[in-house]
């Protein structure tokens, strides 16, 4: 019925709706899948059509420290163009990998265990990935999600994010030759990358998770849009 209607968007409804799951359905029913927009990318501050339609086209690569990079891309409804977007890293194997990303992406993940919460852990040359987003999905799974996503990354278009409240690795990850460079913190700061977290916002949280709130929109102090599109730290107007 809707497929013979006249329409210029398509709203879907329930924060648990995968993207690439609705858009291989609407196409099976002869929709528009680039019409589609989930209401929890609407509820971000900032939404417009025109800012929507760019994101999407825009194919944009997250690496991230922790999960962020998959939080944020359910929220906005991107595709995952990383294979760094349901796991974590330590900071000292995040920092190897950003200065050599094109050789780490060309290594195979190696298995080497499990976490005491569960998760399957690989080495990936002498760094260390920690699939936690893996604990039920299992190891032959988080290997195939790397290795699929891997090849996927857009060079042209990356956003690398991670947090701190270490003023020399701050510094050392404002210096990385990306474009787009977001480092959450409690610390003040000059640096571009520095996305300073305002105090009414931590609630005495840790910082990572204060980080990850950003991207399910329940801690709206940056425009999410500014940030992922063009690498700006735009504060929300509240």
């Amino acid at each position: 019925m809707i497929a013979s209607l006249d329409y210029d968007i398509i709203l879907g409804g329930g924060f648990k709706v995968q993207m690439a799951a609705a858009m291989k359905e609407a196409s099976e029913w002869g929709l528009d899948p680039n019409k589609i927009v989930l209401d929890r990318t609407v509820c971000v501050p900032g939404f417009t059509l025109e800012r929507y339609q760019l994101l999407r086209q825009s194919r944009l690569s997250i690496f991230s420290l922790i999960c962020w990079g998959g939080l944020v891309s359910n929220l906005m409804g991107m595709q995952f163009f990383s294979p760094t977007v349901n796991m974590y890293f330590e900071p000292p194997d995040f920092m190897k990998f950003l200065r050599n990303p094109h050789h780490y992406l060309e290594q195979t993940p190696v298995y080497v265990g499990q976490h005491k919460k569960g998760w399957p852990i690989f080495n990936l040359g002498d760094i260390t990935l920690q699939m936690s987003h893996y604990r039920n999905a299992g190891t032959e799974t988080a290997f195939n999600d790397w290795v699929r996503r891997a090849p996927k990354v857009n060079w042209d278009n990356i956003l690398v994010m991670m947090f701190t409240q270490d003023p020399k690795m701050l510094a050392e990850f404002d210096a990385l030759p990306y474009a787009k460079k977001v480092c959450f913190t409690y610390l003040e700061s000059d640096l571009p990358s520095a996305f300073h977290i305002p105090p009414k916002f931590r609630n005495a949280k840790l910082l990572w998770t204060v980080a990850n709130n950003t991207a399910r929109n329940t801690v709206q102090c940056f425009d999410m849009w500014d940030m992922l599109l063009y690498g700006k730290n735009t504060p929300v107007n509240r």
